[in-house]
């Protein structure tokens, strides 16, 4: 059983001072070529120029690594090209956790793995230390002319949830893209706001709940007001609730907050989006000690 709601915010989203810096991370296999088409599109939204990172033991002739990264004979004038030397990992999270703003996209695997489209050790090690959002994109999800249209926010009801948003919510507004806010009940005790007590009776307590839903998260989260996002309720499996929601509305990106490990039910709901996504996931850490924040004051993670 699904239900939808519709609420407008009070009010607008406050903008920083600060910009985005999108690095696409390319080893020169036909896999990680596959974000490219996210990557550009969100430096375009962004109004910046696009980071190629490739990482490796020694350095490479330009015209050679260019061509190793499928850029030759591309128009380079918001293309640039950081060539790290050291082991990627390390090389990597070094180089984009020095930038203000920055937000990593790379495929799901890597070429050996191209066959199961599950993510490496490589992926995961990125997701897992990464000082900024990461976006992942699984091979065959996306076309050349992706754009982001429909922007789906999983939302637990929490404070830390709601925070944790907030980079998928202004690439959304970068892009003016429709943003859907989606809550899965479980029998288990939600960490947020409660369910209403009539799931199949939505009528009863509804609109109040929806209300009072989109409120706790426009506190922590800053929503666009113009954006108009919209809130679903349903239940059962969280991330296959989440997953049947996303294809079923072709979503563009999905935004999930989470805690950086890959342990228990949230833990699950972040290997199922590894494996089985129909599109790009941002994945942005969850802060803690949001919660205890008054009304009215403006909690930002370290993103902004």
């Amino acid at each position: 059983m699904e239900t939808v709601g519709e609420t407008g915010t009070t009010r607008a989203l406050e903008r920083g001072a600060g910009h985005t810096t999108v690095f696409l991370l390319l080893d020169g296999s036909r896999t990680s070529a596959a974000a490219m088409p996210v990557a550009h599109a969100l430096a375009q939204a962004s109004g910046v120029a696009l980071h190629v990172v490739h990482a490796g033991d020694r350095p490479e002739p330009p015209l050679e690594l260019l061509q190793k990264l499928g850029l030759s004979g591309r128009a380079l004038g918001h293309v640039v090209v950081d060539e790290l030397i050291g082991e990627p990992i390390a090389a990597i999270l070094e180089h984009v956790g020095a930038t203000p703003g920055a937000v990593i996209v790379q495929t799901v695997c890597g070429e050996k793995r191209a066959a199961t489209g599950r993510a490496g050790h490589v992926t995961r090690a990125v997701l897992s230390a990464a000082p900024c959002p990461v976006i992942l994109v699984r091979p065959g999800t996306v076309a050349s002319g992706w754009s982001m249209r429909r922007v789906l926010l999983p939302h637990d009801g929490s404070a830390q949830t709601a925070a944790a948003l907030t980079p998928a919510v202004e690439l959304a507004q970068r892009a003016q893209a429709e943003l859907l806010v989606l809550h899965v009940a479980t029998l288990a005790g939600e960490p947020g706001l409660p369910v209403p007590c009539y799931l199949d009776q939505p009528q009863h307590e509804w609109p109040e709940w929806s209300r009072e839903f989109m409120e706790r998260m426009d506190l922590f989260c800053l929503l666009p007001q113009q954006l108009r996002p919209r809130l679903f309720l349903s239940h059962g499996d969280p991330g296959a609730e989440i997953l049947r929601f996303a294809a079923e509305r072709r979503v563009d990106l999905i935004g999930l907050g989470w805690s950086g490990a890959l342990v228990g039910t949230h833990g699950e709901v972040v290997k199922e989006l590894l494996d089985r996504a129909p599109c790009p996931v941002l994945f942005s850490r969850i802060e803690h000690g949001l919660a205890s924040a008054a009304k009215g004051t403006q909690v930002l993670p370290s993103w902004r």
